[in-house]
């Protein structure tokens, strides 16, 4: 493990935080994150330096008091080429009274789902907006799972500008994409297959969707279940048991290429669980998980953006090179390594953006 020390994370959180104290307390923690690999507070207060001895009492007051949400904004980088929203499930079986604790999918287990967007890095993809929710929030909120992504996603609206958003199978329902249309956000989803979609062409005829192994098929101008007007692009790539289908409003050719390289990222939510144990959140309010969440993926794009570095200084033409993520190399494995030196290539390569908007949309 090769962490730098509170001055050097200093350097990241002082272009996240305006204010100086903030950036500090922020360093801190994300200090804490790193070495103790979990987000729970207690774990976290641990790994804080002992002349701060009550970091505890410091964390829960940095939680309520600083912008959090509005730091991990600033981790956009303004080049990116799309922006990827992924939904991950967060297991809580003993919260039974934890208010934003509902059930996830299977209808049994209690938990509740995060909804995070990134941008691709270096064969990853590092976090800079999220939303929590979970099928109590839901009902308590009088809304649905449909009005919660859609809000999710004008809220990034300015944000995105003319980047797509692109998105995983269990969003390709047409009222959906057809609420992304008329918001003018463009988009690159998997096709579920598995609910039988239909499209029809323009003449109004029924067009079934089939692919040879080894086959690559562009098609334009289909309708979606009748209801929105999408282009459609599908390949059966050798060694995959089925075709991968995919839906956008963007030119076929360039939307599966897109698709191809949000394909090579999906690592990102297995390092975030195996090496710093998103699945171990457990706060007793939203405002504090909220707080701990964009702590946690803040820890997360700095450790990613520092071990990205450090692969690229000690594996380069090694066979280990394309092994492990630059967070594995930070967290795991015990290199020599010139840790100034790191630091000072990573900060030129950090995102950050001043003042990255977000629609206050809910």
């Amino acid at each position: 493990m090769t962490i730098p020390n509170l001055k050097m994370l200093y350097k990241f959180t002082s272009s996240l935080f305006d204010r100086e104290d903030r950036a500090w307390k922020a360093a801190m923690i994300i200090q804490g994150i790193l070495k103790a690999r979990s987000p729970r507070i207690t774990e976290v207060a641990r790994a804080i330096p002992k002349p701060f001895f009550a970091g505890h009492k410091m964390i829960y007051r940095f939680l309520k008091r600083a912008p959090l949400k509005e730091a991990l904004l600033r981790m956009f980088r303004e080049d990116a080429p799309f922006v990827i929203c992924d939904p991950t499930e967060i297991p809580r079986p003993q919260a039974k009274r934890t208010p934003y604790v509902g059930r996830l999918k299977d209808g049994k287990t209690r938990g509740f789902q995060l909804l995070v967007f990134s941008f691709p890095y270096k064969g990853r993809a590092i976090p800079f907006w999220f939303v929590v929710f979970s099928s109590r929030t839901i009902s308590q909120e009088e809304s649905s799972r449909n009005l919660v992504h859609l809000g999710a996603f004008l809220q990034v609206k300015e944000l995105l500008g003319e980047r797509p958003l692109v998105l995983d199978r269990e969003f390709s329902y047409s009222w959906l994409l057809s609420r992304l249309k008329e918001a003018g956000i463009h988009f690159v989803v998997r096709l579920n297959t598995a609910r039988h979609p239909t499209f029809t062409d323009k003449e109004g005829q029924k067009r079934r969707l089939s692919l040879a192994p080894g086959e690559e098929v562009f098609l334009s101008g289909l309708r979606y279940k009748g209801e929105v007007e999408v282009n459609v692009a599908g390949v059966w790539e050798p060694g995959h048991p089925e075709p991968l289908w995919i839906i956008t409003d963007l030119d076929p050719k360039e939307a599966l290429s897109i698709y191809r390289k949000r394909m090579a990222i999906e690592e990102s939510f297995r390092d975030l669980k195996n090496l710093l144990g998103l699945e171990r959140l457990m706060n007793k309010t939203q405002e504090y998980l909220e707080g701990m969440v964009a702590l946690m993926l803040m820890a997360y794009g700095i450790g990613l953006v520092l071990g990205e570095v450090m692969r690229e200084m000690v594996l380069w033409g090694s066979k280990s090179y394309r092994l492990y993520s630059g967070l594995f190399v930070l967290l795991r494995l015990k290199v020599r390594v010139d840790v100034r030196e790191v630091v000072e290539r990573a900060l030129s390569l950090f995102p950050c953006s001043p003042a990255s908007p977000v629609s206050s949309h809910v």
